[in-house]
């Protein structure tokens, strides 16, 4: 039975069995499958990151070939000012939250307010744990416009300075949050966003001046103080004028702010033939001469204009508003352009020199030549005893251009007498022949028989190349630059107060301060004054007494003069000392009376007593300077003073007089920035000098 039955269920377990088999092959079947597509997917993204990052695909090779041999440019960013955005890595590090919390109107404009990443968070409850941050102000303070000579670049500049924050918008912040949030906010919980430098640049090219284009540090100064360059002096006048008048025309001015953690990139741009032929001062020239003048010559002040607008132009194509390019790619790209315009250098000399025809001169008819014809044609019509004032009118023609003395008023007649000669120039009136005096003055000399034109060197520009647009090849260059994290424009007051509310209200609570001192000093005084009878009444007693003993004791055992010994110094440096936290050194000490001062920069008392010190020196161009004045007692060192001095070449000092006891010591300690010197040059700057003012003699 046993085999029987079995050879009955044999066929159907073969069916089952079978159909096992199948399902189990086509598990693995689509397993397999999976896994290869799994595999292929993986392969696909590694050659896709290998195609990123250039490493393999000969493709990549041919397309970067490609654009080698176009010569193509990587494009230039958006136009759009620099936004808070999570996409900046050196923004996070504030820890700052990238979306504006609220805005305060202020004056014309409204100042944003962020909130700190923690406030976000659920563990931050406590409204006093929060904390808020608002935009710098950014106003031009217009008055503080000046013009001057910097006497150590020798450039004409304007100077003024743009408010960041002040006390007044700071408690405004504060008083806005208070309101806004219905909670208590205090001024600790609010400050000024902490960036840490800031760079000034324009919208527009000029070419009247130029801007620094390094970053200067910031450091959250209520202000800061700008320079611009001009090409002459007359320009820097009129510019720091007008901010004076009119500051809303120098709304092309914003502000670019960066952390000092941010990297320095690499950019290429190219030099085109359209950078340099679209420019101002190009399109000028091209104007003034034709097509068959080969060359222009240009002074030394145009062929700076010329430079400087170019390579604005050039940048400008590449970088965005929100890029400050290093000085010295800038400087790169203005010696290529040099190189590429300036094909030679000539001087001229004589009146009848026939290249004045080729020179460029912002107002044709003040040209040396012409102004030196003019002068000689009037100096010819004139008497003896007329010409030695007309002589001497001009010699000592000052720089606004009136004679000085008089002189040409003297003269009879003179703007009808000489209308023909004058009416060259322009109008005849007093400020026209003072005008031609000033221009003639600064490129015109008498030579003991007539006048003859200063020596000028000239610049040789070859308008033919550049005409020629086909012929120009490109240069590309490597620019240095770094990314702005925040820009902001220029704000204007809107009223007369809005700048310096602040100050003026701290004066006046100042001078309530002190009025309320003074009456309870003057109280004091009565006081002390109904004891100081009483006791002054005593004294006299007591001096009396004290005298005849002294001249009974004198009589016993005579007297002596006891003079206190000197001690005095006075201590130089020579070289920029930068080693903030450290001791400031003198190695040259020109006066050291009882050897009290060393060069490593500490004096020690040598003897109980007042002491007086003193120091001076220069904060660095780009930095500004901190020194602390400190003494070391039986309590430790300690702060007495503090020396302090802003950017571009300010004077810091500090002085004291203080008691010093026997072994007690003074020293300088750079606490911020540069003290700068003028390396054998011009300096010493740096002075450092004390002196024992009197001793303890009991």
């Amino acid at each position: 039975m046993t085999p029987n039955a079995f050879s009955i269920a044999s066929p159907k377990w073969k069916v089952t069995h079978y159909a096992i088999l199948v399902l189990f092959i086509a598990v693995i079947a689509v397993t397999t499958v999976l896994i290869l597509a799994f595999t292929t997917d993986i392969f696909h993204h590694g050659s896709s990151s290998k195609e990123e990052t250039g490493e393999t695909q000969q493709t990549d090779k041919d397309d970067s070939q490609q654009q080698r041999d176009e010569e193509k440019i990587e494009p230039k960013p958006g136009n759009s000012p620099v936004q808070i955005g999570p996409s900046s890595s050196s923004w996070a590090q504030l820890q700052i939250s990238t979306t504006v919390f609220d805005s305060m109107p202020y004056g014309g404009f409204r100042v944003k307010i962020y909130e700190q990443k923690n406030n976000e968070n659920t563990t931050t409850t406590n409204a006093i744990d929060k904390k808020y941050f608002y935009m710098p102000i950014t106003i031009l303070n217009h008055q503080s416009a000046v013009s001057s000579i910097n006497n150590s670049t020798k450039q004409p500049e304007v100077n003024f300075r743009i408010e960041m924050w002040n006390n007044e918008v700071q408690s405004q912040v504060v008083n806005y949050l208070k309101e806004s949030l219905s909670q208590p906010i205090k001024a600790n919980q609010v400050q000024v966003i902490p960036l840490e430098n800031v760079a000034l640049v324009s919208t527009k090219s000029s070419t009247v001046f130029s801007l620094p284009t390094d970053w200067l540090l910031y450091q959250q100064h209520q202000s800061v103080k700008f320079t611009l360059s001009c090409f002459v002096k007359k320009d820097c006048d009129q510019i720091a004028a007008d901010m004076r008048s009119n500051p809303q025309q120098f709304d092309q001015f914003k502000l670019l702010f960066s952390l000092s953690s941010q990297s320095t990139q690499t950019r290429q741009t190219v030099i085109r033939i359209d950078n340099i032929v679209k420019g101002q001062m190009m399109t000028q020239l091209m104007q003034k001469f034709n097509e068959s003048t080969k060359d222009a010559l240009l002074t030394a002040s145009d062929e700076k204009k010329l430079l400087t607008e170019s390579t604005t132009n050039v940048l400008i194509d590449t970088f965005d508003d929100s890029d400050v390019v290093s000085q010295n790619s800038e400087s790169h790209v203005y010696n290529m352009l040099e190189s590429l315009l300036v094909s030679s250098r000539t001087i001229i000399r004589d009146q009848s020199d026939k290249m004045w025809d080729s020179v460029f001169w912002n107002e044709d008819n003040y040209r040396p030549d012409k102004t030196t014809k003019t002068l000689n044609d009037i100096y010819n019509k004139l008497e003896n005893q007329d010409q030695k004032k007309f002589i001497n009118s001009f010699q000592n023609t000052d720089k606004n251009g009136f004679s000085i003395g008089g002189g040409i008023e003297t003269i009879g007649t003179f703007e009808t007498k000489f209308e023909n000669e004058i009416s060259r120039h322009g109008s005849t009136t007093k400020e026209a022949i003072n005008k031609l005096l000033k221009e003639s003055k600064d490129n015109a000399q008498w030579d003991g028989e007539k006048f003859v034109p200063k020596p000028l060197q000239l610049s040789k520009i070859n308008l033919a190349n550049l005409r020629d647009t086909q012929s120009f090849k490109d240069r590309r260059v490597s620019v240095k630059y770094s990314t702005a994290v925040l820009s902001t424009p220029i704000n204007f007051q809107q009223n007369s107060n809005l700048i310096f509310t602040d100050e003026w209200q701290n004066l006046k609570n100042e001078l309530k301060e002190i009025k309320s001192n003074s009456e309870n000093l003057k109280k004091e005084l009565n006081i002390a004054t109904k004891y100081a009878n009483v006791t002054f009444a005593k004294i006299n007693r007591e001096s009396e007494n004290l005298k005849k003993e002294l001249n009974d004791f004198q009589k016993t055992i005579g007297y002596v003069d006891v003079k206190s010994s000197p001690v005095y110094f006075h201590a130089n440096r020579h070289v920029n000392f930068d080693e903030v936290n450290a001791v400031i050194p003198f190695p040259e000490l020109r006066l050291n009376v009882g050897n009290a001062m060393s060069t490593n920069g500490v004096f020690e008392a040598p003897e109980p007593g007042i002491y007086f010190f003193s120091f001076s020196g220069l904060s660095n161009y780009r930095s500004l300077g901190r020194v602390d004045l400190q003494m070391l007692n039986t309590s430790g060192w300690s702060k007495i003073g503090q020396a302090y001095g802003e950017p571009n070449y300010e004077t810091l000092t500090v002085k004291s007089i203080i008691h010093l006891n026997k072994g007690d010591q003074i020293r300088l300690m750079l606490r911020e920035g540069v003290i700068h010197e003028g390396q054998n040059v011009d300096g010493p700057f740096t002075h450092f000098v004390g002196w024992l003012i009197e001793e303890d003699i009991f």
